[in-house]
């Protein structure tokens, strides 16, 4: 008699215990189907977060553009075989307003996209560099023109204060008629713009008269002319002599 109560009581357990992995079997798929609906949810929320960026972006740079005091060149319908910038006397380590206007190049740059830019000479104020990793490049040239549509070819001539204007190599140390004769990386000179020695890919400069190379099948030549050393007012400054000149 008690070993059949035994064997009915063992049933019940063996069948309870069934009920039991079926309860939990059916809350671990609802606790799945939660988690996904939670996370379709979130994806959702984050699709449409990213959409709205991106219409308000879009908008912000129609507003933007449609108040720009310029049109893109395929507005009107125009075409022109070459678009290029020209600048000059700019070298001034992001102030007296070279911020702002690096940052207006680079917004009609975004439109224009013009293939290249020549810069007219004084391109590191005051005195020009004193050696190929002058601070200068870095504050006056890499800092204030980063902006993506500014990333072409730029094309310099040398200006006065480029070969050392106002420092006279008798009285400074940082200067005299030859490299040789300078203190290590401190030699004020007009040979650290030219390219090769100029620590960035975009620029180009060299020595006397030169061509640029404009791709324009022959419809524009610009020649680069260095009139510094025809100017015979400048023979009688002392920086006339500083190296490389």
């Amino acid at each position: 008699m008690y070993q059949l109560g035994d064997e009915e009581d063992q049933e019940d357990r063996i069948l309870v215990h069934g009920f039991d992995r079926i309860e939990q079997r059916s809350q671990a798929r609802y606790q799945l189907q939660q988690r996904k609906k939670r996370l379709t949810y979130v994806m959702g929320a984050a699709a449409l977060l990213i959409t709205v960026v991106i219409i308000v972006s879009l908008s912000v740079k129609l507003t933007r553009k449609a108040q720009l005091p310029w049109t893109c060149k395929d507005e009107q319908g125009a075409q022109y075989d070459i678009t290029f910038f020209v600048v000059g006397d700019w070298g001034r380590q992001g102030n007296a307003n070279q911020q702002k206007a690096a940052q207006m190049m680079a917004d009609v740059a975004e439109c224009m996209q013009p293939a290249f830019i020549v810069s007219t000479g004084d391109n590191f104020y005051s005195h020009g560099l004193k050696s190929a990793d002058d601070p200068l490049i870095q504050e006056s040239f890499q800092k204030v023109y980063h902006q993506p549509s500014l990333q072409i070819n730029w094309y310099a001539t040398l200006g006065n204060h480029d070969y050392g204007d106002g420092i006279d190599p008798y009285q400074n140390s940082c200067a005299n008629d030859k490299l040789e004769h300078c203190p290590k990386d401190c030699c004020y000179s007009p040979v650290w713009q030219y390219t090769g020695t100029f620590n960035d890919v975009r620029w180009h400069c060299q020595n006397g008269s030169w061509t640029v190379p404009t791709g324009s099948n022959g419809l524009l030549d610009i020649v680069m002319i260095d009139t510094n050393p025809f100017l015979q007012e400048y023979k009688a400054k002392a920086w006339y002599n500083n190296a490389g000149d």
